[in-house]
């Protein structure tokens, strides 16, 4: 790993730590007594998830997506199932959970392909929101934070650059010079 690609921490884990709680308290007082299926999008979001989930006394039940891009120059790339979920969304009120959302693209992608699961609720839980990347609407129930700067790329906490920097306890920006 390169250090030198690590720059100006703009979230500490402080930050980070905080915010969650608050998120958690949110989603509680929302799904007392629901038994709410929180979907985390793998790689980038098992710290949040984890985090998260800790935070909160509810009954819940956690479930993975494994989500493939092929990303094109104006970031419009295709998207498909790498791992479906193994539980049953039918009736069930779904959170799904990630670090980041930018394009909404494949947000978006994977309410067209939940919705027709029949799900109780469906809504989203975002530590990362990026407006300014923003291509589609999202009904986002649940965000952190909010970047409105379109050229950075962070790293740290779940979040990559080749795979490497999702440990870092705090989100960076990323050098790519």
């Amino acid at each position: 790993m390169n250090t030198d690609k690590i720059g100006k921490i703009i979230l500490s884990q402080k930050q980070i730590a905080e915010k969650i709680k608050k998120m958690a308290a949110r989603i509680e007082d929302d799904y007392q007594e629901k038994n709410p299926i929180m979907v985390s999008i793998l790689k980038s979001s098992i710290y949040f998830l984890s985090d998260l989930t800790r935070e909160m006394s509810i009954s819940l039940n956690i479930d993975f997506l494994g989500i493939e891009r092929y990303a094109a120059a104006d970031n419009r790339g295709q998207i498909h199932l790498e791992k479906n979920l193994e539980l049953s969304i039918d009736g069930r009120h779904v959170i799904i959970v990630d670090a980041i959302i930018n394009t909404g693209l494949t947000h978006s992608y994977l309410i067209k392909n939940l919705q027709p699961r029949s799900p109780a609720s469906l809504k989203i839980c975002t530590l990362i929101e990026n407006t300014e990347k923003r291509l589609v609407n999202l009904p986002i129930s649940y965000r952190g934070f909010t970047f409105t700067d379109p050229d950075i790329f962070v790293i740290g906490y779940g979040l990559d650059y080749e795979e490497n920097y999702r440990h870092l306890p705090y989100i960076a920006e990323f050098n790519k010079d």
